[in-house]
């Protein structure tokens, strides 16, 4: 299968970790057009101003229902 096949079945990804390289890959999936959802190890309430600052249109969720939800972690 190739690579371009593989992502077009992907349409959300869960990003795990809010540190220095967290950020970055939502910022770029949601730029990519792709739905993103971020988690970290405290509540999704904790990282809602740094979504709404840095990364927005990035949902703030807790780490299981991220990856319950996606496509791609």
């Amino acid at each position: 299968m190739s690579r371009l096949v593989i992502l077009s079945a992907v349409q959300r990804i869960a990003v795990l970790g809010a540190g220095h390289v967290g950020p970055v890959i939502a910022r770029l999936a949601l730029d990519a057009g792709f739905d993103v959802a971020i988690a970290a190890s405290g509540s999704p309430e904790n990282l809602e101003l740094i979504t709404q600052v840095v990364m927005p249109g990035v949902e703030a969720r807790w780490a299981a229902d991220a990856v319950a939800a996606a496509d791609m972690v």
